[in-house]
């Protein structure tokens, strides 16, 4: 799941309600501008990640001189990214965005990835086809 900024609201009670039914495989890319001032529900966040419940990433793209957003981070762990979508069976979803945003227009293409793969990814998972990317 992916929630920058307000947009990460729809994915606490999707992520309350996998808790509930024991559901521990829960990841959540968050970002915003400051830690301090818009970091929603850190602390319930911070729980559920001791807990074991939830693998939090987050981006504060205002606290150092190079901007840093979500986008950067799921770059960084695209094989993470890639292992959930494709072995585990794993949901993409983001939420948010507002005008002028720099939310990406495609989907990245992740090591062992061709760019047609990527294009069928953003139609849906069943097109793509049986052993695609290996």
């Amino acid at each position: 799941m992916v929630g920058p900024g307000t947009g990460v609201a729809p994915f606490r009670a999707a992520i309350q309600e996998r808790v509930a039914q024991g559901q521990r495989g829960n990841f959540l890319f968050f970002g915003c501008r400051r830690r301090d001032q818009d970091f929603y529900w850190e602390a319930e966040w911070t729980e559920l990640e001791q807990k074991g419940c939830l693998t939090l990433v987050t981006a504060f793209s205002r606290e150092q001189e190079q901007k840093v957003y979500v986008q950067h981070r799921l770059r960084e762990r695209g094989p993470l990214v890639w292992e959930l979508l494709d072995r585990r069976g794993a949901c993409f979803c983001l939420a948010g965005g507002r005008a002028g945003s720099r939310a990406p227009t495609r989907l990245p293409t992740w090591p062992g990835c061709s760019a047609p793969c990527a294009s069928r990814l953003r139609r849906g998972p069943e097109e793509l086809p049986a052993g695609h990317c290996h």
